[in-house]
């Protein structure tokens, strides 16, 4: 499905939502769609593909003060190309933000002392310690825990014989964005359904959208912490 398709299916979903009085179209214009959706309990922001592009994407990464120190911090300029080039439009066709945080006390206090991270705080959590990243379903808002999961890695490199930590830390980084990003696109009314995908599974989320995101980074690997 091209970008054009894809955006013709959003319209044609929302009018069919606006009939059943299950949505209520906030404003629109030819680069988005503001909904409230009755039956999801939220507002949707539905991107024309065609306007989503990678300088439309840095705009809404999010790296805190702590993620920008860290070892392992990613590339917001590679990513941000990656993700505009690679990964279908249909998973992240409403995203508000991509956060990455590395210290969850220093990060909380950051961020919260900004009315909009506030307000999402206030309601939800970081990843807890053995999550290596979270969606925000009510916010269209993806978490990433690089503290997290560098300590899986140094877990793992602890055991191994052989181990790359910057390669292991690249695919759990980069696996992870793709992991809640493609969640992001399973609770998407708006967007086609995943049940004719090849990644499909009727009782799992979990499994559909980690074959998702393995298959995506596999397809096309790179590189995207900074140097």
């Amino acid at each position: 499905m091209n970008e054009k398709e894809l955006f013709d299916f959003v319209k044609n979903e929302v009018n069919k939502a606006i009939k059943d009085e299950v949505c209520e179209v906030i404003s629109q214009t030819d680069k988005v769609i503001h909904v409230f959706d009755d039956d999801c309990e939220k507002e949707f922001h539905l991107y024309n593909p065609r306007s989503m592009n990678a300088s439309w994407l840095k705009k809404k990464i999010i790296l805190t003060d702590s993620a920008k120190k860290c070892s392992f911090v990613p590339n917001i300029n590679v990513l941000a190309n990656w993700l505009i080039a690679n990964f279908d439009k249909k998973y992240y066709l409403n995203l508000n933000h991509i956060i990455f945080i590395y210290d969850d006390e220093t990060d909380f206090d950051e961020l919260y002392e900004k009315e909009e991270f506030a307000e999402m705080l206030d309601g939800h959590n970081f990843p807890s310690e053995n999550q290596l990243g979270i969606y925000w379903n009510e916010y269209d808002t993806v978490v990433i825990s690089i503290g997290n999961i560098l300590r899986e890695c140094e877990k793992l490199e602890s055991v191994a014989d052989s181990y790359s930590i910057n390669k292991e830390m690249n695919i759990g980084v980069f696996v992870t964005i793709l992991h809640e990003l493609a969640h992001m696109g399973y609770s998407n009314p708006y967007v086609p359904d995943f049940d004719d995908s090849e990644f499909y599974s009727e009782d799992d989320e979990e499994e559909c959208v980690e074959n998702i995101a393995r298959t995506a980074y596999e397809k096309n690997p790179a590189y995207i912490l900074v140097a």
